[in-house]
């Protein structure tokens, strides 16, 4: 309790501030990529270029393979020191840009299936209005986890293409929300089907605890999933202003966003 009581107590100043924070603009121009993000949000960011990694055995889990894409991580960031420096793929804001194919590369569906996969997916997904129940959201960069839900759910433009921006948690196994794991992110594609866009948002909300809990295993597999599901209707109905930082300010950065052509 005490553990929750501090968490609460750090999201509520830290929304506080949010709020009576002058609106300030940070652009970013790399490439053919272009936004601006709230200056509350972080401090500075590293743009670059990543170099393609195909798929080599066909039968191994592609971990780790994509086409050469632009890869934004925003630095000195709103994400408390704990999650970032507890590391892994979802402790820190990013942004990615994939391209969808490759002229010059004949196998590019065969060297990086899950791009191919994933955007397909994604064509499909955006002309449904709501989401299918069981269903999950396609997402890049791949990796072997799963969303334990889907909320928040919103179909949003950005400057020259439209996604979806959702509330969820990856890993692995499920384990109940918490605000080292919680993550806002937007799915997207340009009008041109060109690019594939990926935001990743680390996010935390009031009543959540830092980490899951230590408990019986056996009791945690038993009820898990009872617990994940009230507590996604719980953050179904929390206003966006609520969650640190608030959701809009997140929402701002991709409505900015301009891919140019290749």
């Amino acid at each position: 309790m005490k553990k929750i009581a501090i968490a609460l107590t750090f999201i509520a100043a830290a929304a506080a501030a949010f709020a009576q924070q002058p609106a300030e603009l940070k652009d970013v121009s790399y490439k053919n990529v272009t936004f601006s993000f709230d200056a509350s949000l972080a401090q500075e960011y590293l743009a670059e270029t990543v170099r393609a990694v195909p798929l080599v055995n066909k039968t191994e889990k592609p971990d780790g393979v994509w086409p050469a894409h632009i890869l934004i991580t925003f630095r000195e960031s709103y994400v408390p020191a704990q999650r970032r420096q507890a590391g892994g793929d979802y402790s820190q804001m990013k942004l990615y840009v994939f391209p969808t194919s490759d002229p010059d590369n004949k196998e590019f569906a065969k060297d990086f299936p899950t791009t191919k996969q994933a955007v397909d997916d994604l064509t499909a997904y955006l002309v449904k209005r709501s989401h299918p129940r069981g269903k999950t959201v396609p997402f890049l960069p791949w990796a072997d986890v799963g969303q334990a839900f889907v909320g928040k759910r919103k179909i949003l433009r950005f400057r020259n293409g439209r996604g979806v921006l959702f509330l969820t948690q990856y890993g692995q196994e499920k384990i109940p929300l918490n605000n080292s794991d919680l993550v806002y992110t937007f799915q997207g594609l340009t009008d041109d089907n060109a690019w594939f866009v990926s935001a990743l948002f680390p996010v935390g909300a009031p009543g959540l605890p830092l980490a899951p809990g230590a408990g019986d295993t056996a009791a945690t597999a038993q009820s898990v999933e009872r617990t994940v599901a009230q507590t996604a209707q719980e953050l179904e109905k929390l206003p966006a202003g609520k969650f640190k930082p608030p959701l809009t300010l997140l929402e701002n950065v991709i409505r900015s966003l301009k891919i140019g052509p290749k």
